[in-house]
Order: structure tokens, then sequence, then C-alpha cells
């Protein structure tokens, strides 16, 4: 494993990409509120207002943060993404 998937975590890097394209379907549908995580360092959060952005578009609650990282959360800050994936789906 490289750096960025260090090797006393890579197993967490993967549970999140598992959750992490569960939850993409189950929101993909609309029909769920919405947890939303950008990267700080990202171009995203820097251009956009993101939940102004995702509040326009969507017919549930939206909520959310940036997290200090780039553009792979899943990959740079796997235990706070892992954290927010087992909070969404046990509520």
């Amino acid at each position: 494993m490289s750096a960025l998937y260090p090797p006393d975590r890579g197993w967490k890097v993967l549970r999140c990409y598992r959750c992490f394209l569960a939850m993409v379907c189950l929101l993909a549908s609309g029909a769920a509120a919405s947890r939303r995580h950008w990267g700080a360092k990202n171009s995203v959060g820097q251009l956009w207002d993101v939940l102004a952005t995702w509040r326009a578009k969507a017919t549930s609650t939206v909520t959310g943060d940036s997290l200090d990282c780039g553009h792979f959360l899943q990959e740079e800050r796997p235990d706070e993404t892992f954290e927010e994936l087992q909070h969404f789906f046990s509520t």
C-alpha cells in the first residue's frame, strides 16, 4: 500500500468504498435526507457554496460540512468518512 493507503488503515478504506457506493445508490433516488461532505482543500468547497447548491436542487433536507482534505474523502479521511457513513446508515 502507498502512503495514501497506510497498511493499518487499508481495510477501513475498502469498507468506506463499499459503504460509499451503497450510499450513492440510495441518495440517487432522492428520497432520503442528504448529508454532504467535500474536501476543504479541494476547489469545490473553495469555489462554490456546496450546501446552497444541493439545497436548491434537493427535495429533502440537506446538511453537511467540509473535511480537512482534498478530493478523495474516503482515502484521505477514512475514519471520518466511515463514522459519517455508519451514522447515516444507522438512522
